[in-house]
């Protein structure tokens, strides 16, 4: 009699459910092959289908090396889980801070002979390894040191979701330095996670040659909680030459929470992105520091070194940033080849405590602004925000400043304190500006109250993620000077001076300029100002008087040199002409080819930019131009350019009153000044010096003498700049607009 259909069917159920269920394969002997073995049960798992265990009962209390430096082991194809927390005696970390585990099974891979092997491979995806010691998986070298085989403790690839906790790689719980591997993890699948929140996932990654390495295809990978160069107690070094390796995308290395930090510390490189390491992200990591964030386990070359792009550093949501402390560059970005350019990375709210530079963009120290930020580069060279004054005051701080970028475009500002001590790097605000038309922003924010013994820096970071370095250097010129005025004949030709300095000891260096004189090239939005002056010509003179050098038209003498400058007049009836000058004073005179007249502009540029270190350029510290003043457009207008990384303190001066007493005849009588940006926002005023900033003004030494003159004090950051002498009310007169460089002591 046959049994009923239900019974077969449950049978048959029974049958399909015995040959699915998770097993657990014990290892029983450190044996490489064999019964018992690790290798036996690696193959029992593979032909058993379903998520299975293998688990340790292996006698003896001491630590148990299985060697498979000779036999290797075979590739992991069915999921499982392999659970080195099973052998007597093992225990997982229980500490939030250190490492206590007791991790008794380790597999070495150091070979006897010249046969090389991985040691854990796993292509099944959604296993777990936890609890083991994996050690000896060197590089194999080649006669002339190429590497011929790159021996990897655990190697993830095929299928991902895998987890890989608790373990000791690239030393022992017992013996701290022991034998390192080439890689402790390589992953080339996507979805795993190394380490995790909880203390018992903590990995120790230590001692090899690359901690963890994130291969080109890998996505979407997590990297919490674990010690990378530092040995279990968290207290001492015991580096990796790279901590983490990404050459992949969206892993993301640690987390919002303090538990998912990972310290990265004691190695040569801590993070390493390689050019295909893009859009990932690292939070709330301790990179340079013990396990306590305090005490100085820096990497030895780099905290961050970035070749990708779109990678974000820190961030803005809360517990974001990163301390990156006690490296010598905390953040390099370079380019690792013109067809990989590093661009897009953000590096946000974290506290940099470095010896040399806290972000270096291009490997090449200190980058300097340049106007209208149209360099490329390393983050395409983001410019830095400049702070002009830093108010410290009962109950709040005031930083006043700006910023010079690409025009009409929104930038995220950062402020940070500086110190002596690394505690003292920390993020104070985060503001957003945006530039107008011309590339300009200023701002003028309150921060909360700060001790006046810290410095506060800021940085800048553009709509795509580019963000700036810190400003190191302290430098900053005026590197061009133009007036615009009426130019008659006789008294009232367009006279320009200005004085050349040098520091003490240099009596060597000549200071390079270019010197023009404009006007048949003269428009304003693209219209040619009508009454412009049509030959002008150009003479230098020193503060004798006597004649130094002359020229009308430009291309008549120096013309490749001039042309070389980037900066030759559009008119060829124009004038220029390129002098090496001495410490001293001098003037240049713009006159009209037989004694023509009208509007016509004089100027004077540095062709030397300052450099910091040593300052033997020289700068352009006091410029005058004389001119005649008229209503309506004939005002005198005076024109500079500041370059460099500081603000410029500078004293503007307009002077009338002032000329009578030297016999100039038609002096202006009562002018008044206004101080504008290259975007004509009128950024002051003033009419007679006394009803403003007198006390300031005074302080300088070179107040005007009558009341009637105007001055201003300003502190500019980089950028163009025009100062408009007129007469008040609109009246006629020779005047002079005056520029002192107050950095330099004038």
């Amino acid at each position: 009699m046959r049994p009923p259909v239900y019974v077969l069917i449950a049978a048959a159920s029974w049958f399909c459910l015995d040959t699915i269920r998770a097993d657990t394969f014990t290892v029983t002997t450190t044996n490489a092959l064999g019964p018992g073995s690790l290798y036996e049960a690696i193959n029992s798992a593979n032909a058993h289908p379903g998520a299975d265990t293998i688990s340790f009962n292996i006698p003896g209390s001491d630590l148990q090396t299985i060697p498979v430096g000779d036999t290797g082991l075979p590739e992991i194809t069915d999921p499982l889980t392999i659970d080195g927390y099973t052998q007597p005696g093992a225990k997982a970390n229980t500490l939030s801070t250190a490492d206590n585990a007791i991790i008794l099974i380790r597999i070495d891979g150091s070979p006897t002979g010249s046969v090389d092997h991985d040691g854990l491979i796993i292509s099944a995806g959604d296993s777990v390894v936890r609890g083991l010691a994996l050690t000896g998986f060197p590089d194999s070298l080649g006669l002339t040191g190429e590497a011929l085989f790159d021996g990897t403790a655990i190697r993830l690839q095929g299928k991902g979701d895998n987890s890989i906790e608790g373990n000791f790689i690239g030393l022992s719980s017992n013996v701290s330095p022991n034998s390192g591997n080439s890689t402790g993890v390589a992953v080339g699948s996507s979805n795993n996670t190394v380490g995790g929140t909880l203390p018992a996932q903590r990995n120790v990654i230590s001692n090899n040659n690359t901690g963890i390495s994130i291969d080109p295809d890998a996505s979407g990978n997590v990297i919490e909680g674990n010690y990378l160069g530092v040995d279990p107690s968290g207290a001492a070094a015991l580096g990796n030459a790279i901590g983490v390796r990404i050459n992949g995308t969206t892993t993301r290395l640690g987390g919002l929470v303090p538990e998912a930090a990972n310290v990265i510390s004691g190695n040569f490189y801590g993070i390493f992105f390689g050019s295909s390491g893009n859009a990932n992200v690292v939070e709330g990591n301790l990179i340079g520091t013990d396990a306590g964030g305090t005490e100085n386990f820096g990497n030895s070359m780099v905290g961050v070194c970035i070749y990708g792009s779109q990678n974000r550093i820190g961030g803005l949501a809360a517990n974001a940033g990163n301390r990156i402390w006690f490296n010598p560059t905390g953040v390099e970005v370079a380019n690792f080849d013109t067809d990989h350019p590093a661009v897009g990375n953000s590096l946000l709210s974290n506290s940099i405590f470095a010896d040399l530079f806290k972000i270096d963009l291009g490997m090449d120290g200190a980058t300097r602004n340049d106007l209208e930020d149209a360099d490329i580069g390393p983050n395409n060279l983001q410019n830095f925000p400049v702070i002009t004054s830093t108010e410290f005051l009962q109950k709040r701080t005031v930083v006043k400043g700006g910023f010079n970028s690409t025009p009409s475009s929104k930038f995220t500002l950062q402020f940070f304190t500086e110190g002596l001590n690394p505690s003292d790097s920390a993020l104070q605000a985060t503001k957003s500006v945006t530039t107008d038309a011309n590339g300009i922003a200023y701002f003028d924010f309150n921060l909360r109250a700060l001790p006046p013994d810290v410095v506060v820096n800021a940085t800048a970071t553009d709509p795509v993620g580019n963000t700036s370095e810190f400003r190191t250097d302290f430098a900053v010129q005026v590197a061009n000077i133009s007036t615009r005025a009426h130019v008659g004949t006789g008294n009232n030709v367009l006279i320009g001076g200005f004085v050349v300095h040098r520091p003490p000891g240099d009596t060597d260096h000549k200071k390079k300029v270019l010197l023009r004189a404009l006007g048949p090239s003269l428009q304003v939005n693209g219209v040619s100002l009508p009454g412009r002056l049509a030959d002008p010509t150009l003479e230098l003179h020193n503060v004798k008087g006597a004649l130094i050098a002359s020229n009308d038209n430009w291309r008549s003498d120096q013309e490749t040199a001039i042309t070389a400058t980037g900066a030759a007049p559009k008119n060829d009836k124009e004038s220029a002409l390129i002098a090496n000058l001495a410490d001293g004073n001098y003037t240049v005179q713009v006159r009209g080819a037989n004694s023509g007249t009208g509007l016509g502009v004089v100027e004077v540029y540095d062709l030397e930019p300052l450099d910091p270190v040593n300052e033997q350029s020289g700068r352009l510290v006091n410029i005058s131009t004389r001119g005649l003043v008229r209503p309506g457009n004939d005002a005198l207008i005076g024109g500079l350019i500041v370059r460099g990384d500081d603000g410029e303190n500078v004293l503007l001066r307009a002077i009338g009153p002032d000329l009578t007493a030297e016999q100039v005849p038609n002096a202006l009588s009562n002018p008044t000044l206004e101080l504008r940006d290259a975007s004509g926002t009128l950024l002051a005023a003033n009419d007679d010096w006394r009803s403003d900033q007198e006390e300031e003004i005074t302080a300088t030494g070179i107040a005007p003498n009558d009341d009637r003159d105007s001055a201003i004090l300003y502190s500019l950051p980089p950028g163009n700049y025009t100062a408009i002498v007129r007469g008040n009310p609109e009246s006629t007169g020779v005047a002079l607009v005056e520029i002192y460089d107050l950095n330099s002591g004038h």
